[in-house]
């Protein structure tokens, strides 16, 4: 079930934008007409609809379903199995929100970068 925030559009936008603006090597691009941060061209980060969805390993991902985030489920209910929609109290809160960024990161920063597709 995806969760959807009761933060403003242009507000969840701001968060996104800050909360990468510091970190080296992140590149934004759009998919589904929505903001991700991408390093190494792996996701970490993406606005999807009225959410912040983050990429955790499960350890995190299950410390962060214990505090109210959702699986996310894009389409029609078929989830993304490593990533999770945050909840409002970790959104709005600046400093939680970036440790678990910071987690986020730390995750596909151990991972390859993905290879280049050939046309």
């Amino acid at each position: 079930m995806e969760q959807m925030t009761n933060l403003e559009p242009q507000k969840l936008l701001e968060i996104f934008q800050s909360s990468i603006s510091n970190i080296e090597g992140v590149r934004v691009r759009k998919m589904f007409g929505f903001p991700c941060a991408f390093f190494n061209d792996q996701m970490f980060m993406y606005l999807y609809h009225h959410g912040l969805v983050l990429r955790l390993n499960e350890a995190d991902r299950a410390m962060s379903l214990e505090q109210g985030a959702t699986p996310f489920a894009p389409k029609g209910g078929r989830g993304m199995r490593e990533y999770v929609v945050m909840p409002d109290n970790i959104v709005g809160h600046q400093v939680e929100l970036e440790q678990w960024i910071a987690q986020s990161l730390e995750l596909v920063q151990g991972l390859k970068a993905k290879a280049k597709k050939r046309n």
